[in-house]
């Protein structure tokens, strides 16, 4: 009895030093080191804008620049403030955001629940009607797209942009979350609902809405991120300097003062165009994790 006590003993003073380690398997070694390639390829551009924004002018025209800047001069992200109106573009950009994001979010959840709820004439109709808009160019829709605002008066206006911007985002929501309404949670929540004397609006409201959370969360981040980044029809829209949003800000700021010696000016302001969506995802990532994880069985 005393032995197999002792030897309890014994190993429970083992330091975890002592013990033996596991050998990391070949397998595992390569998917580390794909994921730290991929990580270094996702965050060099954003290092280079960075060193760029903070190197001395004469650096930049080296015929091979350096990783590391020589010098950091930080009063450029200051000055840029003041060179162009970025808290008025940026201002712009977050109006178009909110308003794109309420509204493209609220449909593409009323239509993704229908799809994935109702069984009726023309569901599979509708469904691949808008998996076929998903395969249209965004270019091939510039000119009916202008003809149209253009003869309703609409171009060079604030809901110009909130407009498009919907139309275009509310079809990939709406599959996102029907995609998410069949997978995330059982259907008998629903039906207990409805046996208490719910509403299927009540339904909606009450229980579907909020334990879809994450995937709104999802489909609410894909369209603010389009939106605070499109560009190409915004400088079509919207160049009046009012309503202008900083995407189109930054090009015409290039435009106008040229690339050399305010190129780190512009890569400041880049920065600061960069901030809000990685804030916005990192406030927002557990939510929207758990939603790109649900996918459609």
């Amino acid at each position: 009895m005393a032995e197999p006590m002792t030897a309890a003993m014994t190993s429970a003073r083992v330091s975890p030093r002592d013990r033996p380690r596991r050998r990391m398997s070949g397998r595992r070694f390569l998917a580390y080191a794909g994921a730290i390639l991929i990580l270094c390829y996702a965050l060099l551009p954003l290092y280079w804008m960075v060193i760029t924004a903070v190197r001395p002018v004469s650096e930049l025209l080296a015929i091979y620049p350096s990783w590391i800047p020589g010098g950091i001069q930080l009063d450029r992200f200051v000055n840029i403030w003041s060179a162009i109106p970025l808290a008025s573009y940026m201002l712009n950009s977050a109006i178009v955001v909110l308003i794109t994001v309420l509204i493209g979010v609220s449909v593409a959840a009323i239509g993704g629940y229908a799809l994935s709820r109702f069984e009726f004439p023309g569901n599979g109709l509708i469904l691949a009607f808008v998996l076929f808009t998903q395969t249209i160019p965004t270019v091939v829709l510039l000119v009916p797209f202008y003809t149209l605002l253009h003869d309703a008066g609409l171009i060079n206006t604030r809901v110009a942009l909130p407009i498009s911007y919907t139309v275009w985002a509310v079809p990939y929501a709406t599959l996102i979350l029907r995609g998410y309404f069949r997978t995330a949670f059982s259907r008998d929540l629903e039906d207990a609902a409805r046996v208490d004397g719910c509403s299927r609006f009540g339904v909606l409201w009450r229980i579907v809405f909020p334990l879809s959370l994450p995937g709104l969360m999802s489909a609410a981040m894909l369209i603010a991120v389009f939106a605070w980044n499109e560009f190409l029809w915004a400088s079509l829209i919207a160049s009046q300097e009012s309503i202008r949003t900083v995407s189109v800000g930054l090009n015409q700021f290039v435009g106008r003062f040229g690339t050399n010696e305010n190129l780190p000016l512009w890569m400041a302001g880049a920065v600061f165009v960069a901030l809000p969506p990685i804030i916005l995802y990192v406030a927002a990532q557990r939510f929207v994790s758990v939603g790109y994880g649900v996918t459609e069985r």
